[in-house]
């Protein structure tokens, strides 16, 4: 059996040429969220951005990606969901409908007077079930944002377990992610994929646990994936494991395009 899966921090799918446009810098483009508060921007300049970021979004590029790459399991990080502001809505669902997949959602967070946002999982096969798990806040450092995995068995046809996650910027976070991960999947009898945005990179040495019990996509490889307009990290990761029979990734690629902050990563997994 051979699956293509993609992984995606898409943004809430904020029109990322139009932000580009907008925030130039002696250095280059910015990225929201990533350099903005290291540079010195007018009031007015500041207010755009942040309104654009928030307002202008385009899911369509977003979806035309997935279509051309004709995934068949998708990973999505940083995604909207229905609420009282008009700029949020059920994303998963629309771009399940704009890609012809199954979509599931998990909730990690609610904003009041705005919406959701969360994490999501497109699927050509079948959600047998689907649940949203909660990540531990810190108690050290409060007022952090939630964070949970979104836990999805799939018939493709035998069973398939996907976890989903977008971790926190912490390297408490991190860990407290990484031992729900452990925990939850455990005792897990099926093969199982964990991908996502993790916020940190094989160097900090945070995933070593994940990595002492799943092959990574790009373990051999420092393919980088952020920012967008200039990788500079790799923080954004494709995990599996069989614990029946022997998996290997036949291709791996980070997708070079310019939709999000964030490159997506491409890959083909055989079991075998």
């Amino acid at each position: 059996m051979k699956l293509k899966v993609m992984t995606f921090n898409i943004c809430h799918g904020a029109d990322y040429g139009e932000l580009l446009k907008i925030n130039q810098s002696p250095n280059g483009p910015l990225c929201f969220g990533y350099e903005l508060t290291e540079q010195l921007l007018t009031e007015e300049h500041a207010e755009k951005l942040i309104e654009t970021w928030h307002k202008s979004v385009n899911l369509e590029p977003v979806a035309d990606l997935i279509r051309r790459y004709d995934c068949d399991i998708i990973a999505l990080n940083e995604v909207r969901g229905e609420g009282e502001s008009p700029y949020y809505s059920n994303q998963a669902e629309i771009l399940g409908q704009m890609t012809n997949k199954n979509f599931a959602y998990a909730k990690a967070v609610e904003f009041p007077g705005e919406g959701s946002y969360g994490t999501a999982l497109l699927s050509r096969f079948p959600i047998k079930s689907c649940e949203t798990i909660r990540i531990p806040s810190m108690e050290e450092v409060p007022d952090r944002e939630p964070r949970c995995f979104l836990k999805a068995v799939l018939l493709v046809p035998e069973e398939l377990t996907v976890f989903v996650s977008h971790f926190g910027g912490h390297p408490k976070e991190q860990e407290l992610a990484v031992e729900t991960f452990l925990t939850e999947s455990d005792n897990i009898t099926t093969p199982v994929l964990l991908m996502g945005d993790f916020n940190t990179t094989p160097q900090d040495g945070r995933l070593s646990r994940i990595y002492d019990t799943m092959k990574e996509a790009f373990e051999k490889e420092n393919f980088f994936t952020f920012p967008s307009f200039h990788p500079v990290r790799k923080i954004d990761y494709i995990f599996a494991k069989n614990s029946s029979q022997l998996l290997h990734f036949s291709e791996q690629k980070v997708v070079t395009e310019t939709v999000s902050d964030h490159y997506p990563l491409y890959a083909e997994i055989l079991f075998e």
